[in-house]
């Protein structure tokens, strides 16, 4: 019985989750599709890279969810697929480099875990290649050069990362400084040079 209420809950968890962040995907839609915003995207006031960490999970937990419910497409499948590739539009649409680093280190760790064979992977990386097709045409060129220039040119090209290596240089030399205990909660800032 225990177990079975232990199984419930997890279930529900999943479920409930699934349903935020749809709720997530949905707002944010409505807010590409109002093209009033200018730049990155955003919701409701936060971040363009907390909206991206949302984006990911989503697309993540749709193909989760899409493998998870066994062979052949069927209806259920097919609709969180088309979930999971909006959801990577939009998640480009952020800009968020992070967010999309930790999407795709998810995805290979979910294949992985699920042992997929080299044709799955190569026919879902045809799907996502095909989505480009759609990706240029719901967005606008002024977005899609945004896109472009954010993550092709400032990456790629001139290796722009927001400082994140010196961030991760000081954080490092933190770990080796107090490795058990650390600094405490919120000093960062009191015991780097700011």
């Amino acid at each position: 019985e225990r177990a079975a209420r232990q199984e419930g809950f997890v279930e529900a968890f999943w479920l409930w989750l699934e349903r935020l962040l749809i709720a997530i995907g949905a707002t944010t839609l409505l807010a590409a599709a109002s093209a009033d915003q200018p730049g990155r995207l955003s919701i409701l006031g936060g971040g363009p890279n907390i909206l991206g960490r949302f984006l990911g999970m989503l697309c993540l937990l749709m193909v989760a969810q899409s493998l998870r419910q066994g062979g052949g497409l069927r209806w259920s499948a097919a609709w969180r697929i088309v979930v999971a590739a909006l959801a990577l539009i939009l998640l480009l649409q952020t800009g968020s480099r992070g967010a999309f680093a930790g999407l795709l280190i998810g995805l290979l760790a979910l294949l992985l875990v699920r042992r997929m064979n080299v044709r799955l992977i190569g026919i879902g990386a045809i799907i996502v290649l095909s989505f480009g097709y759609l990706f240029k045409v719901i967005l606008d060129l002024e977005r899609i050069d945004l896109i472009e220039e954010r993550w092709l040119v400032m990456t790629l090209e001139e290796g722009y990362i927001s400082h994140r290596d010196v961030l991760f240089a000081e954080a490092y030399r933190l770990w080796l400084e107090r490795p058990v205990f650390g600094g405490g909660l919120d000093s960062f800032v009191h015991y780097t040079s700011g």
